[in-house]
């Protein structure tokens, strides 16, 4: 029985949407959902996408999956790359002079990068070249779980998924869209902008939410970008453990070094230079010649750029509605409003 692989595409229409470019941005979502762990009847929302991804969306859809598959997954600006470096170097023998060498965009390519070009591509070419990767393949990728390929979810390759604070997110994000989409609203704009989830792969509660809905699956690592900063070497051990790696302790220590953002920042092959180039290029934006693909990699830098104003509706519109978070701040509410009863009782 043949599939309805048919989505619906509803354009974005924002007074915040200012770009240099005419590009379209459209909410896609499919008239006929995919086969995942959420099962049949869950309801994808639409997300946010370029008009070119409607080249791509099917065959993402379709693309086919091997066993021994690594994949990173996370919303934008949630420590991907950084993620990506530690992950290729377990699973290659930290093999560093060769990381060094070839750029982070082949070694663990994006797999909807063409959804994110407005230029006409060779339909397929991109797919093609990831389909050509020897195994074992590492492949990133940003978008939510319905639209992700549907053999991930039956052929279960290991899935690492990273999640970050939504502000640091939104501010790193601010000067990706710069520098990189030919973004040329104001903070503020670009803030109500994201959230609207009127950005590439929008809107972020969506994308935790239904990722979050996967925790039980054992082919699935979850990270978060805090943890990274705050106990790097105890991610880098957990995170070989999963890929079923052994690595001793001066490994660790290496490694740690070696992913240090100031390390990583004069690694050209990190900092993916040529994907800059393109991107700033077919985008027409002015790249700001100080920008770096690793920027600051540090938490809490949203209060440096943030006004309270937005702080708290980062705060209200977001993670409030963040399922798993809303859970931890009603336990803790009942817990203190427990303890207080108990004082006030003795």
């Amino acid at each position: 029985m043949e599939r309805n692989m048919e989505f619906s595409m509803e354009e974005v229409s924002s007074k915040y949407l200012k770009f240099r470019s005419d590009l379209k941005y459209y909410k896609y979502k499919w008239v006929s959902p995919p086969k995942t762990p959420l099962g049949p009847d869950y309801d994808f929302q639409g997300f946010c996408m370029p008009e070119t991804h409607k080249q791509y969306a099917k065959m993402i859809r379709e693309f086919k999956i091997r066993p021994d598959d690594v994949f990173v997954c996370g919303y934008p600006k949630s420590g991907t790359s950084w993620l990506q470096e530690m992950v290729w170097l377990l699973g290659n023998d930290l093999n560093y002079r060769k990381a060094e060498k070839i750029s982070q965009m082949f070694r663990f390519p994006l797999l909807e990068l063409a959804s994110n070009l407005p230029v006409d591509q060779s339909i397929s070419v991109v797919l093609d070249q990831i389909d050509l990767i020897p195994s074992p393949r590492f492949i990133k990728s940003h978008l939510p779980v319905g639209h992700l390929p549907e053999e991930l979810w039956s052929v279960k390759p290991k899935i690492i998924q990273i999640q970050r604070n939504s502000k640091d997110a939104a501010v790193s994000l601010l000067h990706h869209y710069r520098s990189l989409h030919a973004f040329n609203g104001t903070k503020d704009e670009f803030f109500n902008l994201y959230l609207e989830g009127n950005v590439y792969y929008g809107p972020l509660v969506n994308y935790i939410n239904e990722f979050d809905k996967l925790r039980d699956q054992s082919n699935i690592l979850f990270i978060n970008y805090e943890d990274m900063k705050r106990d790097l070497k105890k991610v880098i051990r957990s995170t070989a453990d999963f890929l079923g790696k052994t690595i001793n302790a001066e490994q660790v220590d290496e490694l740690y070094q070696y992913l240090q953002p100031e390390s990583m920042r004069k690694n050209k092959a990190c900092n993916q230079e040529d994907m800059l180039f393109v991107c700033s290029t077919v985008c027409h934006s002015l790249l700001d010649p100080d920008f770096i693909f690793i920027r600051k990699a540090t938490t809490d830098t949203y209060k440096d750029e943030m006004s309270q104003q937005f702080i708290e509706k980062f705060e209200e519109q977001i993670e409030r509605k963040i399922e798993r978070l809303s859970v931890k701040e009603e336990i803790i509410g009942k817990r203190l409003k427990d303890f207080s009863i108990s004082c006030e009782e003795r």
